[in-house]
């Protein structure tokens, strides 16, 4: 789904996949996950409708064939679901199938990629998130998450991380940016610290996300995108309630409030 500079998102924000591709080795599940993003308040309950169509894998010989009708609590922001792929001894190289999803009337789509396993992973290996969703409290200081390197570990590979903002400010809420990691000779996963702010102001949670990049994009396996929600720490006060208000009040209104908000003080003589 694409936003534009100006949306404004429904109260209940967006439902949309975790990516814009997935991919597996034939064999193993496909871990695909719907997110609700910019979310401003708990809406109704969401229906939608998610389809595989079949492209170069046919369904019942490449993977079995998904189609599923989901209802999404509006108190659930994340949910992960499953495409099994099937395993063959034909060498058949690299094929596609497309996953739709239908919410009320509109559609979306993206290319799941099966990696056939004749064909082996690289060498080098290959590489994913542990998790397609993390959660931090605000006053733990720092973030902990693991890249695991799967089916080979030869020679030294350097990955970047992009950290992004969703709801969350770098700099402000966590220590956003690009980084390169470096897997050593026989090296099987790294855990990545990022560092959470504590802002001391209760304005909610706020969320980042998480996206690896490879120098060569069959490096990596789903899930390389993840977003990670920073809880509120609740320990704002009634001077932050009041912050809120002033920054997000309009300037014409707070100069109409402001002589109601003057005390008089009498000078006893």
């Amino acid at each position: 789904m694409t936003i534009l500079e100006g949306d404004q998102p429904p109260k209940d924000g967006y439902i949309t996949f975790s990516g814009t591709s997935y991919s597996a080795v034939e064999g193993l599940p496909v871990v695909v996950t719907l997110n609700r993003l910019f979310v401003d308040e708990e809406g109704s309950m969401d229906t939608l409708h998610l389809d595989s169509v079949d492209g170069q894998a046919i369904s019942g010989e490449d993977f079995s064939s998904f189609s599923k009708h989901i209802e999404l609590p509006e108190d659930v922001n994340s949910q992960a679901f499953y495409i099994e792929t099937l395993a063959d001894d034909d060498f058949e190289g690299r094929e596609g199938l497309t996953l739709t999803l239908e919410e009320s009337g509109q559609t979306q789509s993206v290319l799941v990629e099966i990696v056939d396993d004749e064909v082996r992973a690289p060498s080098s290996g290959v590489f994913r998130l542990s998790g397609t969703q993390y959660e931090v409290q605000e006053n733990a200081e720092k973030l902990s998450f693991t890249i695991q390197r799967l089916l080979g570990s030869e020679g030294s590979v350097t990955l970047s991380v992009h950290l992004e903002d969703l709801t969350a400010e770098s700099g402000v809420n966590y220590e956003g940016g690009v980084r390169s990691v470096t897997f050593d000779h026989g090296e099987t996963s790294k855990v990545i610290t990022v560092s959470i702010f504590n802002d001391g102001r209760a304005l909610g949670d706020k969320e980042f996300s998480i996206q690896l990049v490879a120098a060569e994009d069959g490096n990596l396996l789903s899930p390389s995108f993840a977003i990670v929600k920073i809880m509120d720490a609740g320990q704002g006060s009634h001077n932050d309630d009041l912050l809120g208000v002033a920054l997000f009040t309009p300037w014409w209104l707070l100069v109409l409030l402001l002589p109601m908000c003057v005390i008089r003080v009498k000078r006893v003589k």
